[in-house]
């Protein structure tokens, strides 16, 4: 039997209603999902501001200490902050995420010519390290190598500086646990 029209007019009023309900109720989750990724973003972007500041805030105290005059104070301060800022921007790069030593390394050593310059060698494996690891990492490697620049190998155009890594296991709580030993040695 066929339905009446009345009838079939309010079953599509119905089926267009559902539809518009079960969408709206895709939108509101979307939105939802979308807020809680807005909120944690905003969570993680802060933690990670408050943490550069600690940061820039570490680099002045201990650039401070050493400087002797404010000229000095200005010129290794401004190389540390550009240290730490390509530190952020490989980071940046990998979304954060995970990055390979070597890959920080050769940031570290960018302003110094980079793992081209023949006065480098660097020979390790594929480690893979935090943000926070790979942050603090590339500010050790910078030091390094401003020292060797103004007071070590890189004084010469002779000078050679290697770069060596490798995991070992180490002693630690609860058995052997893997340690990263990083090697610089300058000639």
């Amino acid at each position: 039997q066929t339905p009446s029209p009345d009838t079939v007019i309010r079953l599509e009023t119905m089926a267009r209603a559902t539809a518009a309900a079960i969408e709206n109720a895709r939108l509101y989750a979307s939105l939802n999902e979308a807020l809680e990724r807005r909120t944690f973003l905003l969570r993680e972007l802060d933690h990670r501001v408050k943490n550069t500041l600690a940061s820039v805030q570490s680099i002045a105290r201990q650039t401070l200490r050493a400087a002797p005059t404010p000229a000095d104070f200005a010129e290794s301060f401004e190389s540390r902050l550009m240290g730490l800022s390509r530190a952020h921007e490989l980071l940046t790069r990998q979304a954060w995420g995970r990055t390979d030593l070597r890959d920080v390394l050769e940031a570290a050593l960018q302003p110094f010519g980079g793992l081209a310059d023949p006065r480098f060698t660097a020979r390790g494996p594929a480690i893979a390290l935090t943000a926070e690891t790979a942050v603090a990492l590339h500010m050790s490697l910078h030091e390094l190598m401003v020292n060797a620049a103004k007071h070590g190998a890189l004084t010469s155009a002779s000078g050679q500086v290697t770069v060596a890594w490798r995991v070992e296991d180490v002693d630690g709580d609860g058995g052997r646990v893997p340690s990263l030993v990083l090697e610089w040695v300058e000639r």
